[in-house]
């Protein structure tokens, strides 16, 4: 059964830190039962190019929460809108990755509501607690949620993460460094972890 994960993150600062696996047993994710899905409010979608980023993004949305980034590879042929964007909450989710893109933002602020089952929940809540800048194993997160043999189930969860970049399963590496797998393809989180690096690759 599907749930809906909604999310608004604390705003924060940006830190600089290698690889770090510093696990603390009380700092474990909740488990907590998330909010359904509801299907009441308007729908958006569109395709923008982002300051500039090589990279077109799909926006998706219901009402005032961010549903969905997809991130197009290379190959992919992709018509960019020119027109204005039509929703508020369109409007202030390319604002701030316009931000982000530019280095002025190192943690966003937008609704979300990603829809996954309970065990991607976790995941995805564990994901939003890694720091602009830093990495972490999948061991970590599995940690973090409190089942350290799921590693496995923790890759397959980010996998499916409906959100990238928002929900920063870039910043999930292996635990003997190695990219791991990223669901937009290996070469943009190299560009995502680049860029965070302080690469200054879209300016």
């Amino acid at each position: 059964m599907q749930q809906s994960l909604r999310l608004t993150p604390e705003r924060g600062t940006h830190v600089n830190s290698r690889l770090r696996d510093d696990i603390q047993a009380e700092d474990t994710v909740s488990t907590d039962t998330l909010p359904q899905t509801r299907n009441d409010a308007e729908t958006w979608t569109g395709v923008f190019q982002i300051g500039t980023t090589p990279m077109p993004l799909r926006l998706t949305g219901t009402g005032e929460a961010l549903t969905g980034v997809h991130i197009f590879a290379p190959s992919e042929a992709v018509s960019v809108s020119d027109a204005p964007p039509a929703s508020g909450a369109l409007r202030e989710t390319i604002n701030q990755l316009k931000a982000y893109f530019a280095g002025d933002l190192q943690k966003f602020d937008l609704p979300l509501r990603a829809d996954g089952t309970p065990f991607q929940q976790k995941v995805w809540k564990a994901n939003r607690q890694i720091p602009y800048g830093q990495t972490r194993s999948y061991w970590w997160v599995a940690v973090r949620i409190g089942d350290p043999h799921s590693v496995r189930a923790v890759g397959g969860a980010l996998g499916a993460n409906p959100i990238p970049i928002i929900i920063p399963c870039h910043r999930v590496v292996r635990s003997d460094g190695a990219l791991g797998g990223f669901s937009s393809g290996l070469e943009w989180k190299k560009v995502l972890l680049s860029h965070e690096a302080g690469a200054s690759l879209f300016k």
